[in-house]
């Protein structure tokens, strides 16, 4: 049998470590600022259906930092863009079916 004459070259080397470090950063994390505004967007949808009026602009997130809770759930302070004015707020995000879901908490 043949051996892979790179699996020591360093070039071959960096390139899987980089790969490795990339894809240990897609599993268990919080939503990303695009991923916040998606769930923030369907939670304002959600709301405005309710009390029978249309949703407003889309959210803008400006920042976001969040700490786990347990697995799939995350506490964040929203930092976003609504209506032209800058708002700070807590969610709770929820990973359910690979998509993310909003909670307010007051």
């Amino acid at each position: 049998m043949k051996s892979c004459r790179y699996h020591n070259h360093p070039f071959f080397v960096s390139a899987t470590m980089t790969v490795l470090l990339l894809l240990s950063g897609c599993g268990d994390s919080g939503p990303s600022r695009s991923e916040a505004a998606e769930a923030l967007d369907n939670l304002a949808a959600q709301v405005a259906g309710m009390i029978g009026t249309k949703p407003t602009q889309k959210v803008d997130v400006r920042d976001l930092k969040c700490t786990k809770v347990s697995d799939g759930i995350y506490d964040c302070q929203v930092l976003a863009r609504l209506n032209g004015a800058e708002v700070t707020d807590r969610y709770k995000f929820s990973k359910l079916g690979g998509r993310w879901s909003a909670m307010h908490i007051n």
